[in-house]
């Protein structure tokens, strides 16, 4: 039996496989592509997320990734919409290094 992945795993796995580009897809399905490409992070976020809360090692380097990722993803959207490329990439960087500072805090505690 194969194991399950998440939503946004699928859609990026399937988008990527037919060699479509995240506004090629929300064009063809009816959604911004900002709004897209939070499917696709979102479930990455929740994970780790959920893994510090439920393992109890929420910290102030985990608790700063968070914000971080959430605040990124709230300036996403209108960068997006005012058609700003560059900040828009800058945004999504940042916004991904807080993911890795949560998943960095959870593998020093593996080790």
């Amino acid at each position: 039996m194969s194991q399950p992945r998440l939503t946004g795993s699928r859609i990026r796995e399937r988008r990527l496989a037919q060699g479509q580009r995240q506004t090629d897809l929300a064009r063809v399905v009816g959604i911004s592509p900002a709004y897209l490409n939070l499917i696709e992070t979102m479930p990455a976020f929740a994970a780790l997320v959920l893994i510090v809360l439920y393992t109890g090692n929420a910290s102030p380097t985990t608790a700063l990734g968070a914000q971080i990722y959430f605040w990124g993803r709230v300036l996403y959207f209108p960068a997006y919409l005012a058609g700003i490329p560059f900040v828009r990439t800058i945004i999504w960087v940042v916004s991904t290094a807080g993911l890795v500072m949560i998943l960095w805090d959870l593998l020093k505690l593996a080790f």
